[in-house]
């Protein structure tokens, strides 16, 4: 997967958009930094 992301953007960005769509969004707090965690307040989604 690594080798992917770095070779073939392309590809990996298909890969990301296919997994969003079967698994959905993943919730925000697992998309920043764990650092960051807690300091953000994020907008309600709908």
């Amino acid at each position: 997967m690594e080798q992917t992301r770095r070779e073939d953007p392309k590809a990996w960005a298909d890969y990301l958009a296919e997994s969003e769509l079967v698994q959905g969004l993943l919730p925000r707090t697992s998309r920043i930094a764990p650092e960051w965690e807690g300091l953000i307040t994020f907008p309600k989604e709908k």
